[in-house]
């Protein structure tokens, strides 16, 4: 990831570039249309991939805005995983944090540190006291670990559709409302 970091820094050809992880499939053309939409918004990340978490997790459950191009409904997330778009200009912005991926950060932590969707909510705490110990702990994990970036750099927007555009290829994480078996088989024969 690393190298990806900087050789992508470094190039001159586009002001938009993209992470792909290899363990992703994704719908017919949604590379380039999705590129069409991030272009026109204003958040300096985006994902093609809905994740189950954004349903399931109740750290997810916030109100957000919602935006639409071409019948296409976003969302601004706090995190995705390490499969995104990035407009050069943040790539640039970021990219020491973005590098701290691969040297000691976990990307959930990355991420919220980039994005601060809930960080600074001193209520946030009480109420994963009470009923989600793992957020509490990622949440300390992140005042500990990242607390120079939650302070210092300014806030991202992450964008994601509401419905899946890509699917993380692990039985646990495929995004829901599209039929991938068809997809997959449609490439496959």
């Amino acid at each position: 990831f690393a190298q990806q970091v900087d050789i992508l820094s470094y190039q001159t050809y586009s002001d938009v570039v993209y992470f792909a992880e290899d363990d992703y499939l994704y719908s017919p053309g949604s590379i380039q249309k999705f590129y069409y939409h991030f272009i026109k918004d204003k958040a300096e990340f985006a994902t093609l991939y809905y994740s189950p978490d954004y349903q399931h997790s109740s750290i997810h459950h916030y109100s957000t805005q919602e935006h639409e191009y071409d019948h296409q409904k976003y969302w601004y997330f706090w995190s995705t995983t390490m499969t995104f778009f990035v407009k050069k200009e943040a790539l640039l912005y970021y990219q020491n944090w973005l590098l701290s991926y691969s040297a000691w950060n976990h990307d959930f932590s990355m991420w919220i540190s980039i994005t601060k969707l809930w960080i600074f909510n001193p209520i946030k705490p009480i109420i994963y006291l009470c009923r989600d110990l793992w957020s509490l702990k990622l949440r300390w994990y992140i005042w500990y670990k990242c607390h120079i970036n939650v302070v210092c750099i300014k806030k991202a927007q992450l964008m994601a559709p509401l419905k899946s555009w890509a699917t993380h290829i692990d039985k646990d994480w495929i995004s829901s409302w599209i039929d991938w078996q068809c997809i997959w088989d449609n490439i496959t024969t």
